[in-house]
């Protein structure tokens, strides 16, 4: 059962782009660049989670540009509408194998993926065909993103890993907590926090 959906407007920031877009142009982000486009979008879903509200449908393609800036971004919309209509790398290996309730772990997780990501330039879970990305997801642990990044911030890195636990009593135990480890993170490895 979904909760209430929340619609974003999809007009003007049409034209501006999605955040899949802007990871096209500009290939691997720097870790400040990451944080200063994660963390506002992260307080959004924070506060949405302690309404009771679970997007259980992010992919950068649900992420658009603000109007006006290259690299702010909003939510598209909440709630999902159909899940082969999206990219089955963002999906948490729980959500994959059911119909499980929507949580705030299904989008933990698919926070922690695109930041990988974000920061890689790769997925975690990468495959040539829809069906064979599923398995990866459903029957691999991601690799953790010093592996594929050696060069990844430590701190920052551990905490990506982290989300990214197949358990999700393994990952952080909800949003806020994410946020607040990310940028506990970024400060340890020297990166300013928006």
């Amino acid at each position: 059962m979904t909760g209430p959906r929340i619609e974003g407007q999809r007009t003007d920031v049409d034209a501006a782009g999605t955040l899949r877009d802007y990871l096209d142009r500009r290939g691997r982000l720097a870790p400040e660049e990451a944080l200063a486009i994660f963390v506002p979008v992260m307080r959004i879903l924070a506060d949405a989670h302690e309404l009771g509200l679970v997007h259980g449908a992010l992919c950068p393609e649900e992420l658009l540009a603000l109007p006006g800036s290259e690299s702010s971004f909003g939510l598209a919309a909440f709630g999902p509408e159909d899940r082969e209509a999206r990219s089955l790398a963002y999906l948490a290996p729980e959500q994959a194998e059911s119909s499980v309730v929507s949580t705030p772990q299904l989008d933990v997780w698919a926070v922690g993926v695109m930041l990988f990501e974000a920061l890689a330039a790769e997925r975690p879970f990468a495959g040539d065909s829809p069906p064979l990305v599923l398995v990866r997801v459903l029957t691999e642990v991601a690799p953790p993103l010093r592996q594929v990044w050696p060069n990844a911030p430590r701190a920052l890195s551990q905490v990506i890993d982290r989300a990214l636990r197949p358990d999700p009593s393994g990952r952080p135990s909800s949003m806020r907590s994410f946020v607040t480890l990310l940028t506990e993170a970024g400060a340890e490895d020297g990166i300013a926090s928006p």
